[in-house]
């Protein structure tokens, strides 16, 4: 059965960045453009002015609220989705098709696409599963219990086994995203298969990711907020407060902050979306050989 060492995998996007630094000038401003753009919107829709502590006791407000804020979610999630589209494919390409690195390895073409289909459906399994298994729990324990403390408990260890089942769930179908990039359709099941027998080293994979991707984010949040605020002193806490404006936006000091997230974020993608595709180009099977009559092409 193929393997793959764990450590390789989950080092693999620092060695990417090592062989590509010059992406990271390309993945820098789209994450800032991103990150703008989300903000924008959900300042844009004064979500920062709301007091969300009046919305806790009265029905009506709760309905207002929920009519306001749902679609700025909706563009927010649409923007998210968007962006990953294009991230994910752009970090397939540093791993398995490392050649096309013109524009920081970014494309807009049926990759994308794809990749945005696959988002999308697998965003619908996921929640249509967590929402029918809580469902079926939630029903359960009403009738079994007929309320209360017990069925407050039951249904909280309902949602908690749910989302232990979809987390495995998640680490099986995980290597959809290399398998739709390298196969040129949308496969989110595919991955069960080539990921049987492997779950453990994978998810020992994602947990090693994990630790890393939150080393690099405290460690440069540290250096870089510890540093100005010594700096900077008091202008500093205007940052722990969302701008209520467009104008509030664009402010440099603000705007210097997002510009550093976004460097930060763009050296993390690579160090959290390429592993799955340095396990899935261990994993997949190689291609059959040509069998027939005749002389054979490899002879």
């Amino acid at each position: 059965m193929a393997g793959f060492s764990i450590q390789d995998a989950a080092l693999g996007g620092f060695a990417a960045v090592r062989a590509h630094p010059r992406a990271l000038l390309v993945w820098t401003p789209f994450a800032f453009v991103v990150s703008l753009i989300a903000q924008l919107v959900f300042v844009q829709a004064g979500l920062p002015e709301i007091d969300w502590s009046a919305f806790t006791d009265d029905p009506s407000k709760i309905s207002a609220l929920v009519q306001k804020v749902a679609p700025v979610e909706l563009s927010l999630l649409l923007v998210g989705l968007a962006a990953n589209a294009f991230v994910q494919a752009a970090m397939m390409r540093v791993i398995l098709s490392p050649e096309n690195s013109r524009f920081g390895y970014f494309r807009a073409g049926p990759d994308e696409l794809r990749q945005l289909g696959l988002e999308i459906l697998a965003l619908a399994v996921f929640m249509g599963g967590y929402f029918g298994f809580a469902l079926i729990v939630s029903l359960v324990a009403g009738a079994v219990l007929g309320g209360g403390a017990a069925s407050v408990a039951v249904l909280l260890v309902g949602v908690s086994a749910a989302l232990v089942i979809l987390a495995a769930v998640f680490v099986r179908l995980s290597l959809a995203v290399p398998l739709t990039f390298d196969t040129g359709r949308i496969d989110l099941f595919g991955s069960w298969r080539l990921t049987r027998g492997q779950f453990w080293p994978i998810l020992g994979t994602y947990v090693l990711v994990a630790a890393l991707v939150a080393a690099v984010w405290i460690f440069a949040n540290v250096l870089f907020f510890g540093l100005a605020g010594l700096a900077l002193g008091r202008e500093m806490t205007a940052l722990a407060t969302t701008p209520r404006d467009i104008a509030g936006c664009f402010t440099p000091l603000r705007l210097i902050v997002a510009l550093f997230g976004a460097f930060v974020t763009a050296l993390i993608w690579p160090v959290m979306i390429t592993p799955t595709a340095q396990i899935y180009r261990s994993l997949k099977p190689a291609p059959a050989r040509f069998v027939g009559p005749g002389p054979q092409p490899w002879a």
